[in-house]
């Protein structure tokens, strides 16, 4: 479903590019511009988040906090710049080099495989304060998750937007309280995609 969305916004809304997954893409984000402090501290443990992170993030934010508001200040001036230095910093980082890294085999790969989109979103999201949202996946990760995201985000020359994809079934409470928290400052739309069925001749049709 979120494929045919995709290719909606794509086509007919002629958005300029489209990433399925709205909290892998401001978590990968997060894992790029932050994954020298996000995984420095456990290469010898094997976990696949910084300890305090997975658990508690907003402690692990209020222990970084000068680091991660000066990137993220560094980023809001220059998205393509720290975004080329912290990916170059990710491709090499040990952590990501293990073969034996569950988290480097999926999510790693994840980021890896959108490099160039990520990119350009990395632009665009500057443009609109995405800095909020890329703090707000830090700061409200439960165990390394970010419940009630959108399925997907696209964007224009000038919007960004949301999109939650459905097709009969109703929106989780988890959505319909990310929709409420975010309705004022953003761009959300719910998609239906309804799945059309061939129609099947009897025996004695013509």
């Amino acid at each position: 479903m979120e494929e045919v969305a995709r290719e909606y916004y794509l086509g007919p809304r002629r958005f300029r590019d489209c990433l399925i997954d709205t909290a892998c893409v401001y978590g990968g984000l997060c894992w790029l511009l932050f994954h020298d402090i996000l995984f420095h501290d456990n290469l010898n443990s094997g976990q696949p988040l910084c300890a305090q992170f997975y658990h508690t993030p907003q402690r692990f934010y209020e222990r970084h906090r000068n680091v991660i508001e000066t990137r993220l200040a560094e980023y809001m001036s220059d998205p393509g710049g720290v975004f080329d230095r912290q990916m170059t910093c990710f491709r090499s980082h040990p952590f990501f080099r293990d073969p034996r890294s569950k988290i480097a085999a999926y999510s790693g790969t994840w980021l890896l495989k959108n490099d160039s989109h990520l990119r350009a979103f990395a632009t665009m999201s500057v443009e609109h304060a995405q800095d909020a949202l890329i703090r707000e996946t830090m700061l409200n990760s439960v165990k390394g998750r970010n419940a009630g995201w959108p399925d997907l985000v696209a964007w224009s020359e000038r919007s960004i937007v949301f999109a939650e994809v459905k097709s009969s079934d109703e929106l989780s409470a988890s959505q319909r309280s990310w929709i409420a928290d975010h309705q004022d400052g953003y761009a959300i739309e719910l998609i239906r995609v309804i799945e059309e069925r061939p129609n099947k001749l009897g025996a004695g049709d013509g």
